[in-house]
């Protein structure tokens, strides 16, 4: 049998292994329990950017002083294309300088909200992130992985509709 070929079967097992040890790695170190909101209050689109910038800040990560910058960076990215994706999913983000990793919180609306999608259909999950001016890669990581995650329709359903984020935390981790 040609030995190239089972190192390299292997190699491609083993790096879809680890890279799936990776993807929830990296989203448990920037998603917890306490950066997710469930049935968010908010009915417009900059309402629900300031509630989950509040959210950050109810968190612990970040400074309540940074807030109004945070929303202008927010505001000012939106402005040049809307962030709202397509299956009901919106990730509203900037880069601000002062911060020394990503900042993340995911909030979900059951009935949606009209997010200027590219698909014209209403956002019902949304995962905002602060990132580091001078550290643009972890920020693009960690939006890829968590894409890995809501490309089943059974998962964004399902963190769409959970009542708590115990349950959002369950869907987003399993395997």
């Amino acid at each position: 049998m040609d030995t190239k070929f089972l190192v390299s079967l292997e190699t491609k097992h083993s790096a879809e292994f680890f890279g799936l040890v990776r993807i929830i790695m990296n989203l448990k170190k920037y998603i917890g329990a306490d950066a997710i909101v469930t049935e968010l209050k908010s009915e417009t689109k900059d309402e629900i950017l300031l509630e989950l910038l509040e959210a950050m800040c109810n968190s612990g990560r970040l400074n309540f002083n940074r807030l109004d910058e945070s929303m202008a960076a927010i505001l000012k990215r939106e402005g040049k294309m809307s962030t709202g994706i397509q299956d009901g999913i919106a990730i509203p983000h900037a880069r601000i300088s002062g911060i020394k990793d990503i900042i993340a919180v995911l909030g979900t609306k059951p009935s949606g909200i009209d997010f200027n999608s590219l698909d014209a259909k209403p956002a019902r999950i949304f995962i905002m992130t602060l990132s580091p001016v001078e550290l643009p890669v972890p920020h693009v990581q960690f939006l890829a992985e968590l894409m890995q995650k809501l490309k089943h329709k059974s998962v964004r359903d399902g963190i769409a509709a959970a009542a708590s984020p115990k349950e959002v935390l369950a869907l987003l981790f399993a395997e």
